[in-house]
């Protein structure tokens, strides 16, 4: 009977003790319900909403290309006999490049010309027959024909001739070069190619659904990594009357530098561009920098903060450009919203703003608190630093900040 007591007199103090406070399954204290202690505010940065011009554009990669360009043949078969210019070269329209040797277009001219000769010593001679009565009219038209004939060849084997010399159509700089001197080359054989530097254009593959869109003389932006000459402006030159049925794209030339490129700019034929079409500009837009933007099942959210909690907002998007995004409702001008730490963040969560944007917000109090006392910190006294933090015990001790794109 004493065992029995003992025992449930151990079970009711254990049972006192669980209510009282002893450890939890968690090793917590134990406590009343809805009496945990609240969440720290979690750390975040921000940025001011800012007003500014923007442009909505169509954006494509191409490579540059001379507007005149040509490559130059041979005329003739032979052996090139003499080279007057190299890669790099300025050159004008009708200077010449090369010589082609045609050592047997000699022979064939001075047999033509005695042949020239004969025909008009034939003629002469048919005239003072006819002139004495003894040959009739008919031989003498025969020896202006035969005379005509011969000239007539000697011009030809002359021209040809001088398809030997190889000379430039376009003013412009040598490119490149295809031949040796002494190479023995046939007809037809590539030697050269000259553009012009200076007259340089991009062709850009639009998708066909954005043709509504499109007209000439739009401005385009290009730019080269491989230059840092920044952003060269161009124009939309031609539109293609067609769609390729293959890619179901619109061929869009651009001229660029408004069709002449000053000579102290590095852009070269054949280098890869990246060029941006500005269908549309607005010159006072919202806006906020894209990392600011999260999306939610193709909606996009941002996080304001309010007095120390982060409203969510769905947003209207307007334009954009690599870097920012028009916000056209609710955000304005002045608002602050999170730009990180905002991933995993809950409309209504308490947060503690850190960086750079924490000092911005801080001088701003200080601001206003002077404006609405009056008064200005006496002489000698210090402000408190910028974004100090204050020093909290283990239990109460604020996260530390998260990675980009989480709280």
């Amino acid at each position: 009977m004493r065992t029995r007591i003992i025992a449930i007199s151990a079970l009711l103090a254990l049972c006192c003790a669980c209510g009282d406070g002893g450890p939890g399954r968690d090793g917590q204290k134990g406590g009343p319900p809805g009496k945990e202690k609240d969440a720290p505010p979690a750390p975040v940065e921000v940025v001011e909403v800012t007003t500014g011009p923007i442009s909505d554009g169509l954006e494509a990669t191409a490579t540059v290309q001379a507007r005149d360009r040509a490559e130059i043949r041979a005329r003739a078969s032979g052996a090139v006999s003499a080279l007057d210019v190299e890669e790099g070269q300025r050159v004008t329209a009708g200077q010449r490049l090369a010589r082609i040797d045609q050592p047997a277009y000699q022979s064939l001219i001075d047999k033509a010309r005695a042949q020239v000769e004969k025909a008009r010593r034939d003629l002469l001679a048919a005239q003072q027959l006819k002139t004495q009565g003894v040959l009739p009219k008919q031989q003498v038209d025969d020896a202006e024909f035969n005379l005509r004939q011969a000239r007539l060849e000697l011009r030809r084997l002359e021209d040809e001739r001088g398809l030997g010399a190889v000379t430039s159509p376009i003013d412009g700089v040598v490119v490149s070069r295809a031949v040796e001197r002494g190479e023995a080359i046939s007809a037809g054989a590539a030697l050269f190619e000259v553009a012009d530097l200076a007259a340089l254009e991009v062709e850009l593959y639009v998708p066909e659904r954005h043709l509504g869109r499109l007209k000439t003389g739009l401005p385009v932006q290009v730019s080269a990594d491989a230059t840092g000459d920044g952003v060269l402006t161009g124009r939309v030159e031609r539109i293609a009357p067609t769609v390729d049925p293959r890619s179901g794209t619109v061929k869009v030339t651009v001229a660029l530098g408004d069709g002449a490129i000053d000579e102290s700019h590095t852009l070269r034929p054949g280098m890869y561009v990246r060029a941006r079409i500005v269908l549309d500009t607005r010159d006072d837009a919202v806006l906020v920098p894209r990392r600011a933007v999260i999306y939610e099942n193709d909606r996009a959210f941002a996080f304001r903060v309010d007095d120390g909690v982060a409203r969510k907002l769905a947003l209207k998007v307007g334009h954009a450009d690599r870097d920012r995004l028009e916000i056209r409702d609710p955000l304005k001008a002045g608002d602050t919203v999170i730009v990180f730490g905002q991933r995993g963040l809950e409309d209504g969560a308490k947060v503690r703003i850190v960086g750079a944007g924490a000092q911005k917000t801080d001088a701003q109090k200080a601001d206003a608190q002077k404006a609405e006392d009056g008064t200005s910190p006496k002489p000698g006294a210090e402000a408190p630093a910028a974004g100090a933090e204050k020093t909290t015990s283990k239990k109460g001790r604020p996260g530390a900040a998260d990675s980009e794109g989480s709280p």
